[in-house]
C-alpha cells in the first residue's frame, strides 16, 4: 500500500499508486487522481495508471513536472489543476516532495506567508521539502505569488480568502526567470 498523508478532507497526498492502491483509493471515496511524475517512476507507467483510474471511474490527470521546475507556467497550471480536480483528490509525484512542495507554495498564497514560512510551517506539520533545488522553488514562487491575486493567477483551492491588495516589490517573473538564466538555473 502506498503511503499517504491527508492534508485536509479534499486532498491527501502520497507515492504513486499500484493497481490495488487505486482500488482502495477508488473504495475510500476519492473522485481524482494527479500524477505530477516527470518520469515513469512507480508501480504503474503514467499511461497504465490514466487506464486503470478511469476504469474505475476516477478522474485522472498527469501534469509532469521535475523537482526543480522553473518554469513558473508549470506550477501556474498545476495550481489550476487541483483547483478544478473532482475533490477528494490524491495528489503524487515521483518523489513525494513535490507534492509537499505544491501544496506548500498553495498554502503560502493563500495565507499570504513568505516562501520561507511556507517551509517552516510544512516542517512544522510534517511537510518538509528535503530536496534544496526544490526548497529555493518554493521560496521563490510563493515569494513571486503572494499578496494580491494577479492576473490570471488563480487561488490554490476554490475556498481561497479575498486579501487586501498591496504592492508586494517581489521582482516580476521575467526578471526572476533572467536571474536564474543569467545564475546558472538548473542543467540541462
Amino acid at each position: 500500500m502506498a503511503k499517504r498523508t491527508g492534508i485536509d478532507e479534499h486532498l491527501t497526498i502520497g507515492d504513486p499508486p499500484s493497481v490495488d492502491d487505486l482500488r482502495q483509493l477508488e473504495a475510500d471515496g476519492f473522485r481524482s487522481v494527479v500524477d505530477l511524475r516527470a518520469d515513469e517512476e512507480g508501480p504503474l507507467r503514467p499511461d497504465q495508471e490514466a487506464l486503470q483510474a478511469r476504469g474505475m471511474g476516477l478522474s485522472y490527470h498527469h501534469l509532469p513536472l521535475s523537482p526543480e521546475e522553473r518554469d513558473f507556467r508549470r506550477l501556474d497550471e498545476a495550481r489550476e489543476l487541483l483547483t478544478a480536480a473532482r475533490k477528494p483528490c490524491y495528489l503524487h509525484g515521483g518523489e513525494v516532495d513535490l507534492a509537499r512542495a505544491l501544496i506548500l507554495i498553495g498554502r503560502g498564497i493563500d495565507e499570504d506567508w513568505s516562501g520561507q514560512e511556507a517551509l517552516a510551517r510544512g516542517r512544522a506539520e510534517g511537510l518538509e521539502v528535503r530536496q534544496e533545488g526544490l526548497r529555493r522553488v518554493v521560496e521563490d514562487y510563493v515569494d513571486l505569488r503572494r499578496g494580491p491575486e494577479r492576473e490570471g493567477q488563480p487561488p490554490f483551492r476554490s475556498s481561497a480568502r479575498q486579501r487586501k491588495a498591496r504592492p508586494t516589490g517581489d521582482a516580476s517573473e521575467d526578471e526572476l526567470k533572467v536571474t536564474e538564466e543569467e545564475g546558472g538555473g538548473r542543467e540541462g
